[in-house]
């Protein structure tokens, strides 16, 4: 496929492509072009067209196209997820979550367009302004620079690019590397839909190439990122000249504290989704570290032995499959390596551990884990359950908070008062409590802390992340 540039699909100017490969079996499907800084450029230049565009349409029409690149993003599941699990190694059932879940950003954002974005203020609680009125209310901020991850690529291109549009923006989203095609297909679909060919563009190519040349583009004032912390802190870097806006969703290494009254058979399963199925392991609020209270750490240990040895590790496009590959075999290296970093320092394979077939890890867990070790303390983006024991709720929390990143947590008890303590203390953006730290229905604030992140990216506050305030004072109306 080639990428979309004001509604044409044109190649890199320099001819260059990349191979977009199946994870599962590494042969090729297809080509993209490898954008340069001057197609960078070339798109920025129509998005500054788009922007003009875009946010002299009426509300209404925006409202309107949203709705339907959702509708036609439904009426093409089938295709999108045969292309996702192809692509990205989703196994099936998580492939149709994430085409429905994209299809559902994009009308419900659409929404947002019709929510109240002002107020007023009362000026005659200030001496001397009793005759004026004042109002603030939102204006879009110009050309938006997305760039969108690997593990949920359509899904986070929609948080992004609807957020923008609807706010009536522009937008230039550069696409992962791995796995651009699902997203240019969507884009086709945006055209159809009716979105002025100006207002986005899908640029592929790699981040130190194409994404690094979008953040440092003078005309380029918003960057919305989500992907690694290494690479968010050079954005920041690079942005920091232009003093841009910047969105960054960045690496989590959430901890689920499991206390020795909580239902531990609801943990274990909800190990399955939270840590082993979901992305392949691949999401930044997967639960990473499991601190559970001595006097249950051999039970729940045994029980979640039972259910991920159970699982089905293979080429996602067989719907039996439960955990497919990871995204390159560069990506399944760095979890066997954290694996056999773990086992050094004394961890014990309870199940799994090996890496197969180059991109595979199999469902692992590890027990007698400790703080040191380097999946506790450096995000392990694969199926990978680390056990950690702790005596007390006080050191439960030195260790889940020793950590440089602050996404999300979790807590199991049947102790409320204790739940909700637990949670106020612990150093993340959102804790579930009884249930999966891998929990994003898209109406809840995303609120990373720490080396997690900077602002929010959800259905109720995309467009206003990307848009900004104005205040506006009239003098004398009261005379």
């Amino acid at each position: 496929m080639k990428m979309l540039i004001n509604g044409e699909w044109v190649p890199a100017q320099d001819g260059r492509t990349i191979v977009v490969c199946n994870p599962a079996t590494l042969e090729p499907i297809d080509e993209a072009p490898r954008a340069t800084p001057a197609d960078v450029d070339r798109a920025v230049r129509f998005a500054k067209e788009g922007f003009r565009v875009n946010r002299r349409l009426p509300a209404h029409q925006r409202h309107g196209f949203l709705v339907r690149a959702g509708q036609l993003i439904l009426q093409h599941y089938d295709e999108l997820r045969s292309l996702m699990i192809r692509e990205n190694g989703k196994p099936n059932r998580w492939a149709d979550f994430e085409i429905r879940k994209t299809a559902e950003i994009f009308m419900t954002v659409a929404e947002r367009v019709k929510d109240p974005h002002g107020t007023t203020y009362p000026m005659d609680s200030m001496p001397g302004c009793e005759t004026d009125l004042a109002m603030l209310y939102r204006q879009p901020r110009g050309v938006v620079g997305g760039i969108i991850p690997f593990n949920f690529p359509a899904e986070i291109l929609a948080y992004k690019l609807a957020g923008a549009l609807a706010g009536g923006n522009a937008m230039v989203a550069k696409l992962p590397e791995d796995c651009p095609l699902t997203c240019l297909r969507i884009g086709e679909l945006l055209l159809e839909a009716g979105v002025p060919p100006s207002v986005f563009h899908l640029v592929t190519g790699y981040g130190e190439e194409a994404g690094e040349a979008l953040v440092t583009h003078p005309d380029v004032p918003v960057i919305s990122f989500t992907g690694s912390t290494a690479v968010g802190k050079r954005i920041m870097e690079k942005a920091a000249p232009f003093l841009k806006k910047l969105a960054l969703e960045l690496g989590g290494n959430d901890p689920v504290l499991v206390f020795a009254d909580a239902d531990l058979e609801l943990v274990a399963n909800n190990l399955v989704h939270g840590r082993m199925t979901v992305g392949n392991g691949q999401a930044c609020v997967a639960d990473k570290r499991f601190l559970v209270e001595q006097p249950v750490a051999a039970e729940f240990t045994a029980l979640a032995r039972a259910v991920v040895s159970k699982l089905r590790l293979g080429d996602p496009s067989d719907p039996t499959v439960d955990v497919g590959p990871l995204i390159h075999e560069a990506a399944a290296q760095r979890v066997e390596n954290q694996i056999l970093d773990a086992v050094h320092k004394g961890a014990v394979v309870v199940t799994g551990g090996r890496r197969v077939n180059r991109t595979f890890i199999e469902p692992t867990v590890l027990s007698e884990v400790t703080a040191e070790m380097d999946l506790m303390n450096h995000e392990c983006f694969g199926p990978v359950a680390p056990i950690l024991a702790f005596q007390n709720e006080e050191q439960a929390l030195g260790i889940a908070n020793r950590s440089n990143y602050g996404l999300q947590g979790a807590v199991y008890t049947r102790d409320i008062a204790r739940a909700l303590r637990v949670a106020d203390e612990l150093e993340v953006g959102g804790v579930v409590i009884n249930g999966s730290s891998c929990f994003r229905p898209g109406n809840v604030p995303f609120l990373p802390r720490k080396e997690s992140g900077l602002g929010t990216d959800n259905l109720f506050h995309c467009v206003e992340e990307l848009t900004t305030g104005k205040a506006v004072v009239i003098c004398g109306v009261r005379r």
